[in-house]
């Protein structure tokens, strides 16, 4: 399929939220690749696993648009919290708490609205070699 196109389909279903966080982290050449990869999946025949999850015979643009979305949102939720210090995560869950708010990392995006300790999960498990930022510990309660 047309790399436009399928770009163009993507934001219709998803709006401009990714696209926005993907600028704005400076991840155009990784993003490129991913829709690149997906655009020219459609149509081709499917794997048996996904067959084995009712996919049917070849990759519709509907199925390809989601695993575009399920890698894009993966790339946009890695870089987001692999660029933080555990000081400032620990910082951000302290006024996350504090305020009793969220942080919208990415417009659109549910899973990318998060409370303190949904914060600091997300950072714990982007940071598996780091000291994790515990509730009790870290960030007050």
């Amino acid at each position: 399929m047309d790399h436009y196109a399928f770009h163009s389909k993507f934001t219709d279903k998803y709006g401009m939220g990714l696209v926005t966080a993907i600028a704005r982290m400076d991840l155009s050449d990784e993003h490129i690749a991913i829709y690149s990869k997906w655009a020219d999946e459609v149509g081709k025949p499917t794997s048996d696993l996904d067959k084995m999850f009712g996919r049917g015979e070849t990759a519709t643009l509907e199925d390809c648009l989601e695993d575009c979305h399920t890698e894009v949102f993966r790339l946009v939720q890695k870089e987001f919290f692999t660029r933080l210090t555990r000081e400032n995560a620990v910082a951000l869950c302290n006024a996350l708490f504090l305020a009793d708010s969220k942080i919208e990392i990415c417009e659109n995006e549910p899973d990318l609205l998060l409370n303190a300790e949904n914060f600091a999960y997300g950072w714990n498990r982007f940071h598996p070699e780091e000291k994790k930022i515990t509730k009790y510990m870290d960030y007050i309660v």
